[in-house]
């Protein structure tokens, strides 16, 4: 086109991309086309030449506009992607054209999304939430949920490190993942922990180095 880049149809004629200046392309007037013999599309420009690679297996989401943010943990769930950044959750459908939208409630720096029996939960600035669907269930008000993961020794409770403290989750009568308490005895930022077989946990903590907590 002139004035909005290329289209991108199938033989149906139903439009499956558009590229424009908006997310990549150098220019908006497009003079000529030609396909390589890999598949990828050279783009005459009214300046310069662009190339899509239509035969990567990659598809690259760039936040030319800053609408996302950085980016700190992926997830896919229920046939969806979703994105925790220092601006929030997003999501955007696999199959679907779809930009990329923030979840309701969730805006502001998030650090952890993780699946548990069929439930996402995200380790959250404002704490701990359940994602379900384009909504936020908050589950614990403890700031910053760092690093949720199930107890080794005890696959039906969760541990959660945060700014402050370690804190435990459960299941209520529904199934659902509920917060249960903070361990006693123990506060300390902790970005990250691992268990040991025997049930220690070694805990890498932002003021007190490595600590090994019974």
């Amino acid at each position: 086109t002139i004035r909005q880049g290329l289209v991108l149809t199938n033989q149906r004629g139903e439009i499956l991309y558009k590229i424009n200046q908006k997310n990549g392309l150098q220019n908006n007037t497009v003079l000529s086309l030609f396909e390589d013999e890999k598949g990828n599309v050279w783009v005459g420009l009214d300046n310069g030449i662009s190339m899509l690679a239509l035969s990567s297996p990659f598809k690259y989401f760039e936040d030319l506009e800053g609408k996302i943010g950085t980016v700190y943990d992926i997830m896919t769930f229920q046939n969806t992607l979703y994105l925790a950044t220092n601006h929030g959750v997003f999501a955007k459908s696999l199959t679907s054209k779809a930009e990329f939208q923030l979840i309701r409630g969730l805006q502001g720096q998030a650090w952890d999304l993780e699946v548990f029996d069929d439930q996402l939960l995200c380790g959250h600035n404002n704490g701990t939430y359940r994602i379900e669907g384009d909504k936020a269930v908050q589950l614990s008000n403890i700031t910053g949920g760092w690093q949720l993961k199930r107890a080794l020794n005890k696959p039906s409770m969760l541990i959660q490190s945060t700014y402050t403290k370690l804190c435990l989750y459960e299941k209520d009568a529904q199934g659902k993942w509920v917060f249960k308490h903070t361990m006693e005895g123990f506060s300390n930022p902790t970005a990250q922990w691992e268990e040991l077989p025997d049930g220690r946990l070694i805990l890498n903590t932002k003021n007190a180095g490595l600590v090994l907590l019974q």
